[in-house]
């Protein structure tokens, strides 16, 4: 038997297009357990290289083996949802 966990948490990053603040709304399933510090150093580190929504997503789930979801509310009241499974 397997346990999931979800991880949901919010941070902020850098649009690359306009060197606004974006806010982002993420969830991290993963059968393996994370240390929450790490997680949120990881972001912390990350977010201030102004970065891709989709490659954020990428390089969450590859970085903790486990399904992203990254919802962003971007300027102008756009939301994007990315998804990616660094599982498979």
């Amino acid at each position: 038997m397997e346990t999931q966990n979800e991880y949901q948490w919010n941070f902020e990053g850098i649009c690359p297009i306009n060197g606004q603040s974006d806010k982002y709304q993420a969830t991290l399933t993963t059968s393996q357990t994370v240390i929450v510090e790490d997680l949120l150093a990881y972001c912390e580190k990350q977010s201030s290289v102004p970065t891709f929504q989709e490659d954020w997503t990428h390089s969450l789930a590859a970085k903790f083996c486990g399904k992203v979801t990254l919802l962003c509310h971007h300027r102008g009241g756009v939301r994007i949802l990315s998804e990616c499974d660094g599982r498979v």
